[in-house]
C-alpha cells in the first residue's frame, strides 16, 4: 500500500479541522482525541479511522487505522520527514501511528 499524501500535518491548529472532528476518550491524559468524521480528501474509505491527538490545540500524533488489502502488510511512508512512525498489524487492520516522537511509543502501548 502506497500512501501519496497525508491530509494531516503535525503541528497543525485544531481550528483547521473542528467541524469534522467527533470527540473520543481521553487515550492520554493531557492530549485531547478526537475522530475525524469529515471528508475532504481521498484516503478517506469507509472503512477507515482516524483518530488525531491534540495538545493545546496543536495536532501532535495522528493514528489511522486502515482495513489490510489483499497480500499487503507494508506502508511505504517516504514522504515523511523529521516525524516518527510506526506502522501495526492487528487482525486484519494496519494501524499507522505518526506524530511527535515522545508520544508515537506511548500511543503503540495503548492500542
Amino acid at each position: 500500500m502506497k500512501i501519496d499524501n497525508l491530509p494531516f500535518y503535525i503541528g497543525e491548529q485544531y481550528e483547521n479541522w473542528e467541524f469534522e472532528l467527533d470527540i473520543l476518550p481521553e487515550r492520554i491524559k493531557g492530549y485531547d482525541s478526537y475522530l475525524y468524521v469529515g471528508n475532504n480528501f481521498n484516503l478517506k474509505k469507509s472503512k477507515d479511522k482516524y483518530e488525531l491527538l491534540f495538545s493545546l490545540d496543536v495536532l501532535v500524533a495522528v493514528i489511522i487505522f486502515f482495513e489490510r488489502e489483499k497480500n499487503t502488510s507494508k506502508i511505504k511512508l517516504s514522504f515523511l520527514i523529521d516525524t516518527c512512525y510506526r506502522t501495526l498489524l492487528l487482525n486484519n487492520r494496519i494501524i499507522l501511528i505518526y506524530g511527535k516522537p515522545c508520544l508515537v511509543d506511548r500511543i503503540c502501548r495503548l492500542v
